[in-house]
């Protein structure tokens, strides 16, 4: 048996010494943690203090895009044209911008099913409607036969709905009916003479024929003229017909910047309204709403 014969504040000094270490302890980690938090904290506000300084500029920009956004809307200085105007004006020049290879997408889709007897003089276009273009072209054949297969070619062109055609002259040799004078009925062409049966009549009427024709140059259809800017005509026994196509799925009407552009009540002096399809504005030598593409 062990008895513990030591007073009882003797055990109690050594919890009070233990105790004395742990709070020095403590403290020292108190005052330690106290500067670590110190400095971060130090560190992180001037971290956000030169982020706010390197965002300042940004937020000035945004400042004054806001103000200038603002006298945009408002028509003041430094700009003298609300925005809807300025929108308009835009958007009219982006449908101008687009529309502008609608012209010559469409003749290149007409001169690839034009056959290679038909010389062309010249090609225009124009709007019929707001989806349907009317191709007029011009241009020279020698024989019937073109004149017929040519509408059959211009048939073939994509969305092609019908083909006009004018101006053949039929030039072909016929032979005439015979009569008292004539027994013989010998070919002639339209518009001439018969020629008599009897061998004396028929030897006048050649000679005549022959004095009164043409003894020299006579330029007939600008062939034979040197000038590069005249457009080659029919010769004596060719054609030059007039063709027509309407050609459905080719939207070629323009823009019309009057009506977008047009003040309206309201409007700050702005347009009026957003581009819509119609006729350009007249040109000098060139039908409103139309493209025209001559030879020379």
């Amino acid at each position: 048996m062990k008895l513990n014969l030591l007073p009882t504040h003797v055990s109690k000094q050594g919890q009070a010494k233990t105790a004395l270490i742990f709070s020095i302890v403590m403290v020292l980690a108190s005052i330690v943690a106290a500067v670590l938090m110190n400095i971060t904290s130090s560190k992180d506000l001037a971290d956000a203090k030169k982020m706010a300084e390197d965002l300042k500029p940004q937020a000035q920009a945004a400042v004054d895009t806001a103000k200038l956004a603002d006298a945009m809307l408002a028509g003041t200085a430094p700009f003298t044209v609300p925005a809807p105007t300025l929108q308009r004006n835009i958007q009219l020049a982006q449908a101008m911008q687009a529309h502008s290879p609608k012209y010559p997408e469409l003749y290149g889709v007409v001169m690839d099913h034009i056959p290679s007897f038909f010389r062309l003089t010249s090609l225009q276009a124009q709007p019929a409607g707001d989806t349907a273009a009317l191709v007029t072209m011009t241009g020279v054949i020698d024989t019937f036969q073109e004149y017929a297969d040519l509408m059959l070619a211009l048939l073939r062109i994509p969305g092609a709905t019908g083909v006009t055609r004018t101006g053949f002259n039929v030039t072909d040799m016929f032979v005439p009916e015979l009569i008292t004078e004539d027994q013989v009925g010998t070919p002639i062409r339209p518009g001439q003479a018969r020629v008599p049966s009897t061998p004396i009549d028929r030897l006048n009427a050649v000679i005549a024929n022959a004095e009164a024709g043409t003894t020299g140059f006579s330029g007939v259809g600008n062939f034979g003229i040197d000038d590069p800017f005249l457009t080659k005509g029919a010769m004596p026994n060719s054609s030059e017909i007039t063709v027509s196509v309407l050609i459905d799925g080719q939207p070629i009407k323009t823009p019309d910047p009057r009506a977008s552009l047009r003040p309206v009540a309201g409007g700050g002096g702005g347009g009026g309204g957003m581009p819509a399809p119609g006729n350009t504005a007249p040109t000098p030598g060139r039908t409103p709403g139309t493209g025209s593409q001559e030879d020379e």
